[in-house]
């Protein structure tokens, strides 16, 4: 049995909808991806194959000729035919991903930059619990000092509306500071869609608030896995929401809650 490890996208779900996370964690449910999400696992792969290329190969025309090879790799997945059902949709799909791709260049001068790492799978303990995350991009400075970067293909949201992003850059501080024992000196957003860069110098007080809100997180997660007591929670997300045939709240009925998988999610403890 594979343990489970609660990552930042896991918790943001819980946080949204308990039922949302239960569906995805335990039961598994079919959610397929949406063009979105398969045109920024484009961008990202293209920018992530972009930074193996030497300094002098990472100009605009670099990164936008890495498209098509890394296109055929990921539309062989058995779910792009039902997201991009026409030759139309997948040219609009490939048009944007090109407009994000050269839009990046206007942030940042990629020719400049020696990242450590990209595409950085972290896992680690805090606490006792198993977190684990995706990691972009990791630069070094010449003194050390550690900046994480993460891409986002959205558009970034307003000042009101800028908790959950902070909420896992936060968590990446968090995983890094008990995986390397040092908290990033910098925690940097980059919005591709209008350009926009969210940038957060954690401090310890961040970094220990954080822990003790995810585990508190887990906690919840933990009382209601073990009590069979995932709720939903209505709100204009819900439109989006693959679950509503299974949703009490959309007149839904919930399927038996697996006990093996339950047991593989409270793994994560210990």
């Amino acid at each position: 049995m594979t343990s489970f490890a609660l990552s930042p996208s896991r918790a943001a779900d819980f946080l949204s909808c308990p039922l949302k996370f239960r569906y995805r964690v335990i039961d598994k449910l079919p959610d397929p991806p949406s063009e979105a999400a398969l045109r920024g696992t484009l961008v990202h792969s293209v920018l992530e194959h972009l930074y193996k290329n030497a300094p002098s190969k990472r100009r605009p025309q670099d990164a936008l000729d890495l498209l098509p090879k890394a296109w055929k790799t990921l539309s062989q997945a058995d779910y792009v035919p039902e997201v991009l059902p026409t030759a139309e949709d997948e040219q609009k799909m490939l048009k944007a991903a090109r407009e994000l791709v050269k839009s990046y260049f206007h942030i940042e001068n990629p020719q400049m930059l020696a990242p450590a790492a990209m595409e950085q799978f972290v896992r680690t303990k805090v606490g006792g619990l198993s977190v684990c995350g995706f990691i972009d991009r990791i630069d070094v400075s010449p003194r050390g000092k550690v900046r994480i970067v993460d891409y986002k293909t959205g558009k970034s949201p307003s000042p009101r509306f800028q908790d959950d992003k902070i909420f896992q850059m936060l968590f990446y501080a968090m995983m890094w500071r008990a995986d390397r024992g040092e908290i990033p000196a910098r925690l940097q957003l980059i919005f591709l869609k209008d350009g926009r860069v969210l940038t957060v110098d954690p401090t310890e007080s961040q970094v220990r608030q954080m822990q003790e809100r995810v585990l508190h997180i887990w906690e919840s997660i933990s009382q209601a896995a073990q009590t069979e007591s995932f709720t939903p929670r209505k709100s204009p997300l819900c439109k989006w929401c693959a679950f509503t045939q299974y949703c009490p709240a959309f007149g839904g009925e919930q399927p038996p809650q697996p006990g093996e998988r339950t047991k593989e999610l409270l793994s994560a403890f210990n």
